[in-house]
């Protein structure tokens, strides 16, 4: 322990003093943001910070067959068969047209759909892409969909009966990396419904299966179904089995049905997928990181969080109903920029890293990283009612948060623990030289050396995020 602490004393203190006068450097990381924007402005990058590629999936449970209607992003799209901008800097319409027809027989070949033990056989309908086919820049893709009708048939014999319980599952986009260990992950909110039921709502996600059960008109989380009913498809769910009010309604009839919304089941879906979203994103992990290794107070990290927090909550809430205008050109480019911008702060300007500086980058920066957050997972949710979509974004954000407080707390203790095993040692035994807690050996360095960590992680980021 004493040779840590003779180690610790050794540390060189990293000064890195610049000749300019004071005002000037509490300026330059807001011109230097100010400069940032213009310029992801007047050049967009080409800069997707979270590989997750979000769309839509409906499931109608009709007697012997099963259809899905898959809302598949025009970026799951570019990403699954690799395409590539041409000389304009566009996707052509014929691009896309001929990735279409290829994506039709991808979905086939990754999604599953099981009743019981028997892997359904399915084939292609149609597909259709919302508003036709038209030349798309690299920004535009996250928000232009292309319907895909893929059917599934129950065994023979079975044409005239539902299957007890329905499993699907998918691998969409895998094995696809956006970075070097990010890989892309395929998201759909999903809605399912027998007959003429309301539709009932949870996500798909990768290799995460979903088990509806017929009978009781629920999702039985991947478990047995509640029902009980026998999972051999060769005994399936007959007319009389279902509500009587139902048994009436049996074909589909036009018109959309709505959906039911269980507002606690909802919000603790996307709850769940709020705090995965955060712990599977380098770019929120590397930034709240970086505002936490400047907190010396537990104050000086409530202050930070919460305006970091207020900020991201209200953008993702006016993005959820497009009360603010498309940015794409700058929104990815300023979060990627956001983890920079702060650690270099750190590591240059230590001082005003605790100050109102520090909380105006935080609130700044936060209002991009909210609508970063959204990133078209409510574009998937608009024929949802309202309540559907308050839940969900109320369980997103709460998620969100907790997924924050996972990084944020066991970093800032441990920070303590340092500071208060090291730093405070030394002041105790060499009180007269003991400069003050801010510019003591370990918390300096952990400040300033965990920056240039974050720092390098973050042009490392966005160097692949542009290429």
């Amino acid at each position: 322990m004493e040779r840590m602490k003779a180690l610790v004393r050794s540390l060189p203190r990293l000064r890195f003093g610049l000749p300019f006068p004071p005002r000037l450097r509490v300026g330059l990381p807001i011109l230097a943001l100010l400069l940032f924007g213009l310029l992801s402005l007047t050049f967009p990058l080409r800069v997707a910070a979270h590989p997750v590629a979000l769309g839509g999936l409906i499931v109608q449970i009709e007697p012997g067959k099963i259809r899905l209607t898959i809302r598949s992003s025009v970026e799951e799209i570019c990403v699954a068969h690799s395409l590539r901008v041409g000389d304009n800097d566009e996707y052509s319409a014929e691009t896309i047209r001929s990735a279409c027809k290829r994506h039709a027989e991808y979905l086939l070949r990754h999604f599953e759909v099981k009743v019981g033990d028997d892997i359904l056989a399915g084939e292609e309908q149609a597909f259709a892409p919302e508003g036709g086919y038209n030349s798309l820049s690299p920004l535009d893709v996250q928000k232009h969909f292309v319907n895909f009708e893929l059917e599934f048939k129950l065994r023979e014999g079975q044409e005239q009966k539902l299957p007890a319980s329905v499993f699907v599952v998918h691998n969409m986009l895998e094995g696809l990396d956006y970075a070097p260990g990010n890989p892309w992950e395929a998201v759909y909110v999903m809605r399912t419904r027998v007959a003429n039921k309301p539709y009932e709502l949870t996500l798909l996600k990768p290799r995460a299966p979903v088990v509806f059960d017929v009978a009781q008109h629920v999702y039985t989380d991947g478990k047995v179904p509640l029902s009980n009913l026998p999972l051999d498809p060769s005994a399936g769910v007959t007319t009389t089995e279902l509500a009587p009010d139902d048994a009436a309604k049996i074909e589909p009839q036009p018109g959309r049905a709505e959906t039911r919304i269980d507002i606690w089941q909802t919000a603790r879906v996307f709850l769940k997928h709020g705090i995965e979203h955060i712990l599977e994103g380098w770019d929120h992990l590397l930034f709240v990181s970086a505002l936490t290794l400047a907190a010396f107070s537990f104050w000086d990290l409530v202050k930070v969080v919460t305006a970091f927090t207020i900020a991201h909550t209200i953008t993702l809430a006016l993005s959820a109903f497009d009360l603010v205008p498309s940015m794409g050109g700058i929104v990815e480019p300023m979060i990627a920029g956001s983890i920079v911008a702060v650690a270099l702060q750190n590591i240059f300007w230590p001082r005003s890293s605790r100050g109102l500086l520090r909380l105006a980058l935080a609130f700044g920066f936060g209002l991009f990283h909210g609508l970063g957050f959204a990133g078209g997972l409510l574009e998937t949710m608009r024929e949802l009612p309202s309540a559907g979509i308050w839940s969900a974004l109320a369980g997103f954000s709460v998620g969100v948060e907790i997924g924050h407080q996972i990084i944020v707390l066991p970093l800032f203790f441990a920070l303590m623990l340092g500071r208060k095993r090291f730093d405070d040692a030394q002041a105790r035994v060499e009180p007269e030289d003991a400069p003050p807690p801010m510019e003591r050996a370990f918390a300096l360095g952990a400040l300033r050396y965990g920056s240039v960590v974050i720092g390098l992680a973050g042009c490392w980021y966005l160097y692949w995020a542009v290429s």
